[in-house]
């Protein structure tokens, strides 16, 4: 669903929410991943301000690397779909493409935009289609120039949160040709699942993200060590591959969320969360050196340890679901009052402080970590200075040559409203979205 669409939706929850019970001044944003990229994206959308007042953003932000492309790029893009798809050949106005394009398939068109991505961009973790980082109707100029001039909306208050292994989940995906490879056909704990890469492998995986850093055989060479070192695993393949998928986790998405929470941090009114996410789901079927996989904390905040057990080991049933009912606590809490809990602290961009959320949860600890994987955000945020790309929220934005992304996965918000309670959250998680209230 689009930003625009997304914004018709918010506007008939806050026009409506009152004849549901709900409170049209206490909506909260929610979304996971692209749906979190969305949700912030609201935060510079002008038009989005009165709309809600919380949110809750897991996995993902407007500012990542594959959450935007600059119009230039989607224009450029646009038009090789269309001439993939023979829609150049009476002209190569936007009219005369647009009536070409209507006439086609979906299927088609769709198949067509996915063979862009893998033959003429090539890149891990790049997409083709995603939103306009500049526009005249949503951000009503440059998202980028926004958030860096401070100019977004203040009245909110947020929790930002990041699952332990964010990388993992696309390694079969994008670097299967490096050993990271996922036979769904035997067991997910057989040896040959086990992606035990050779030195080779690793440094022929990193090299493969190089580009994002303008092939600097400096930078290449400060990641490929500190990578290596980043797990206690006992033995060399093991650290390996796990210093690939944690590199690419806090790449793509976890330095950039801690660096979009400093921002709005220092900028807002209301109170800031953060949470970092431990507990791996006993109905996750990928193999368990995977870890805490980016997108499984979304089924413990729809409760479906509680709606559909039988997913889960029976064994470890009850620890799940209480852990469920927390978080459902925890967010329902937030969405009502703007406080989850009186023992998590405020998060500030000098001590960084994240609540702990897994087992250990269940058992009334509440464990805190500070700077989150720190020393190597600022590596890698110290390589993209070398590589001449400084933040886009620092200085004008800039791209890895022809590295084109987008969106992890489809976003939007759509409204269903149940209960009478006074507080709405409009969920944007993935594919799947829902307004609560």
């Amino acid at each position: 669903m689009g930003l625009l669409d997304q914004q018709a939706a918010l506007r008939w929850v806050h026009d409506h929410i009152g004849s549901f019970g709900g409170d049209p001044s206490r909506v909260t944003l929610f979304g996971e991943s692209a749906g979190s990229a969305s949700a912030t994206a609201h935060l510079a959308a002008p038009d989005s301000y009165p709309l809600f007042n919380k949110i809750i953003a897991s996995s993902g932000t407007i500012m990542n690397s594959w959450a935007s492309r600059t119009p230039d790029t989607m224009l450029e893009l646009s038009l090789r779909l269309a001439k993939r798809l023979n829609c150049t050949l009476k002209g190569t106005d936007a009219a005369t493409i647009h009536t070409c394009l209507r006439t086609l398939p979906a299927s088609l068109v769709q198949v067509e935009a996915d063979s862009l991505v893998s033959s003429d961009i090539g890149l891990p973790m790049t997409f083709a289609f995603v939103p306009v980082s500049a526009d005249k109707n949503f951000f009503k100029g440059d998202v980028f120039e926004r958030l860096r001039s401070r100019n977004f909306k203040k009245d909110v208050a947020a929790i930002f949160g990041t699952v332990k292994d964010e990388g993992t989940y696309w390694l079969p995906y994008y670097m299967s040709e490096y050993g990271f490879w996922f036979n769904h056909t035997i067991s997910a704990e057989d040896p040959q699942n086990k992606a035990l890469i050779t030195r080779s492998q690793y440094r022929q995986s990193m090299r493969a993200f190089m580009p994002y850093f303008g092939g600097s055989p400096l930078v290449e060479h400060a990641l490929l060590h500190a990578y290596q070192h980043v797990s206690d695993r006992p033995t060399v393949p093991e650290q390996l591959r796990d210093g690939v998928g944690r590199f690419l986790g806090d790449y793509f998405f976890t330095c950039s969320l801690i660096e979009f929470a400093d921002i709005i941090a220092d900028n807002v009114y209301g109170p800031v969360y953060m949470y970092y996410f431990t507990m791996r789901s006993t109905a996750n079927p990928w193999p368990k050196w995977m870890g805490v996989m980016h997108g499984y904390e979304i089924e413990y905040a729809f409760g479906q340890p509680l709606t559909r057990p039988s997913l889960y080991d029976k064994s470890y049933l009850e620890t799940e679901q209480r852990f469920s009912e927390y978080i459902l606590q925890l967010w329902a809490d937030f969405s009502d009052t703007g406080v989850p809990a009186p023992y998590w602290p405020k998060y500030n961009r000098i001590e960084r402080k994240a609540l702990v959320l897994g087992e250990e949860s269940t058992r009334g600890e509440h464990r805190v970590v500070v700077d989150l994987h720190g020393s190597y955000c600022r590596l890698i945020e110290e390589g993209k200075t070398v590589a001449g790309q400084v933040s886009e929220c620092r200085a004008r934005r800039t791209q890895p040559p022809a590295a084109i992304s987008g969106s992890a996965d489809g976003n939007g918000l759509s409204s269903l409203a149940t209960g009478t309670t006074t507080f709405t959250i409009a969920v944007a998680v993935a594919m799947r979205f829902l307004v609560l209230s």
